[in-house]
């Protein structure tokens, strides 16, 4: 089933973690994340300032992209799927207002690490996904599995 993209701005509800399976173009959910990252980077500004000049001046370098972490709450089932992937180079997006993204969806191919993270006393159990980009991440357009 196809989304219909919103034309007023929307909240963070219904925003997803994908993976492009192994075989083929369609994505399915990676995890049920509670946060995410910025989905791209600023770029480095260069300095071009002269001495004739006073005040700075700058152009602009290449976009920085930093290491992308994600929030999930701790489930085992989803823990050990995660660990499969692990340190191997993955398409991964993140979708906006349903898996199909039809409020947007941003693309990039990277590896991925999980681990629990520290708790205290009554709270929930927690993991952090964090994505190491090997690519620029962009709006594109995903096709969601059967039954994802």
């Amino acid at each position: 089933m196809v989304s219909t993209p919103k034309t007023s701005p929307t909240s963070t509800y219904q925003t997803y973690l994908m993976i492009k399976q192994s075989t083929g173009d369609e994505y399915e959910q990676l995890a049920s994340i509670t946060s995410y990252p910025d989905l791209g980077g600023d770029p480095e500004m260069l300095e071009t300032t002269d001495l004739e000049q006073s005040a700075q001046t700058f152009c602009e370098g290449v976009q920085q992209i930093d290491q992308m972490q994600f929030e999930a709450n701790y489930i085992k089932e989803v823990y050990d799927k995660l660990k499969t992937y692990e340190h191997k180079e993955v398409d991964l997006a993140v979708a906006f207002g349903g898996p199909d993204g039809p409020d947007g969806a941003w693309l990039w191919k990277g590896s991925i690490s999980v681990k629990v993270s520290g708790k205290g006393v009554n709270e929930v159990r927690t993991m952090t996904i964090t994505s190491a980009p090997y690519t620029v991440i962009e709006p594109g357009t995903i096709t969601v599995a059967t039954g994802a």
